[in-house]
């Protein structure tokens, strides 16, 4: 029995439509179209709105926004979600900012622009922590099935 499952759901937030556009572009380049389904928002509120009418297994968020902060964004999906991976895209890549996003839970920061290279590994890196969880929970069910029927 497989908890999470493809196509993972993922949202791309990012006030530039440009930014939007080249990433999703990029990230189907690299998967093609069945990994994930991504649903894009460029403004910050449309994103909450989102959020809070579906799950999200990733989140890529830029931080500087205006109305509301990525790092805020950030920290409502997981809220929502605790499984929620998020990765930071940002123009600001000054160590303050890298250390926020890490404190506010990202697994990932990728500086602009946004680099093929960076947005794949992060994504994997994600994935693996998806995958890694959903065998560990696959297991854990199996496990109490066995319990309860003996």
């Amino acid at each position: 029995m497989k908890i999470i499952s493809k196509p993972y759901n993922l949202l791309l937030v990012d006030d530039q439509e440009e930014i939007v556009t080249i990433t999703t572009d990029m990230i189907q380049k690299i998967y093609g179209k069945d990994i994930f389904n991504i649903v894009c928002a460029t403004n910050p509120r449309d994103a909450l709105k989102h959020l809070e009418e579906n799950s999200f297994h990733i989140l890529i968020t830029d931080i500087f926004m205006p109305e509301i902060p990525g790092d805020e964004l950030m920290r409502k999906a997981m809220g929502m979600s605790k499984g929620t991976q998020c990765i930071v895209i940002t123009s600001d890549s000054m160590i303050t900012t890298v250390i926020n996003a890490y404190n506010d839970g990202a697994v990932a920061f990728i500086a602009k622009p946004i680099d093929k290279n960076k947005i794949k590994s992060s994504l994997d890196l994600c994935l693996g922590r998806l995958n890694y969880w959903s065998k560990s929970l696959s297991h854990n069910l199996a496990q109490k099935r066995k319990q309860e029927d003996e």
